[in-house]
């Protein structure tokens, strides 16, 4: 998304995927809005994914997130 060379790429990808009923040049606008929002670096730790699943567990009566899918669920960039 930030990747000057590919977000119009991704942005048009992500439109007719998801979002195809929305005007090409709304979305645009939209898409270069959030761009300024997206992080430089995709990075999800452990402890992001730890605290989704207790957060989520914290409100789940019947279907807990079973803990055990935090191991190989988070990327850190080397």
């Amino acid at each position: 998304m930030r990747d000057d060379k590919t977000s119009a790429q991704a942005r048009d990808k992500v439109r007719e995927r998801y979002f195809e009923s929305i005007d090409p040049e709304v979305f645009d606008q939209i898409w270069e809005q959030a761009r300024a929002f997206a992080p430089v670096q995709m990075q999800i730790e452990r402890a992001d994914v730890e605290r989704v699943v207790d957060f989520v567990n914290l409100f789940a009566s019947e279907s807990k997130l079973d803990p055990g899918i935090i191991e190989n669920s988070y990327y850190v960039a080397p």
